[in-house]
């Protein structure tokens, strides 16, 4: 029968002679779950149906290329297309490609996105961090500007390590704290990434510790506070390593004024965040 043909075979719907098993709904989509690049096969109006052409792209992306206009607008398929191949990106409608959110929602799909991006989007860093933050190496797609941003760079490196540092501005390249293993170390979150969050304060009582340190309170969105001594000399990286503690969980510090530091600036005092 037709539809167990198409149900062994997706390719066989190409070799229907009859325009109705084409228009066959049923042995259409039989047809697109076994290969999506079926639906060149189907009807104008199976192209447009998007149950249909969902199940192709979920089957085979690139079948994007074959759906109506209209559903290469729609931003749940071409999602699900670009879990398949970030090239997919350039079978979306052009109103999908000019829209600076929707490119965010991609680049957190796939990050070699970036790579069929617009140049002003190239140079957003939210959209460049995303991407690199899920595929390093789209660092190399990067505006000029970001990539001799250290920041961005390390999301880069914490990603794909050397393949990434390649593709840094020159004067980033050879820069000890973007190395992999001390990029690895680094347990400051960038803006943008996933995070425990705490919020850091002087312990209440406004004394130092025995021998002069640091009496700090460190305290999780959830409410748990915790109390602590750190060095007088002690840096952001040093509390960061204290707050992860065996965890491998990026962190994210709250100073007195709403500071939040930046990963470029691990090697900062902490008391500087006091002053």
């Amino acid at each position: 029968s037709k539809l167990a043909s198409v149900r062994k075979s997706g390719l066989a719907l190409g070799f229907a002679v009859d325009d109705a098993s084409r228009a066959d709904r049923e042995i259409v989509l039989e047809a697109v779950k076994e290969y999506g690049g079926a639906l060149n096969y189907a009807s104008k109006d199976l192209r447009a149906d998007r149950e249909l052409v969902l199940e192709a792209v979920k089957k085979n992306g690139c079948a994007l290329r074959f759906a109506d206009e209209v559903l290469r607008a729609d931003r749940e398929i071409v999602l699900q297309a670009l879990e398949d191949s970030s090239f997919n990106w350039t079978l979306a409608a052009e109103e999908l490609r000019g829209d600076r959110q929707f490119a965010l929602e991609a680049v957190r799909i796939s990050g070699m996105v970036l790579h069929y991006l617009a140049p002003d989007l190239c140079a957003d860093r939210e959209i460049v961090s995303a991407a690199v933050r899920r595929t390093g190496s789209a660092l190399q797609f990067a505006s000029k500007e970001l990539r001799n941003d250290f920041d961005v760079v390390l999301e880069a490196v914490r990603s794909a390590g050397c393949e990434a540092l390649r593709f840094a501005g020159q004067d980033l390249r050879d820069d000890p704290e973007l190395q992999p293993d001390w990029a690895g170390g680094n347990g400051m979150a960038a803006s943008g990434a996933p995070a425990r969050i705490f919020t850091i304060s002087r312990h209440p009582s406004g004394l130092p510790g025995p021998k002069g340190e640091l009496h700090l309170v460190a305290t999780a969105l959830a409410g748990e506070e915790r109390a602590f001594y750190m060095p007088t000399d002690a840096t952001l990286a040093d509390l960061a390593r204290t707050l992860r503690g065996s965890g491998s969980a990026l962190v994210r510090m709250i100073f007195p004024g709403n500071r939040v530091p930046l990963p470029s600036q691990a090697r900062a005092p902490i008391s500087k965040f006091f002053k």
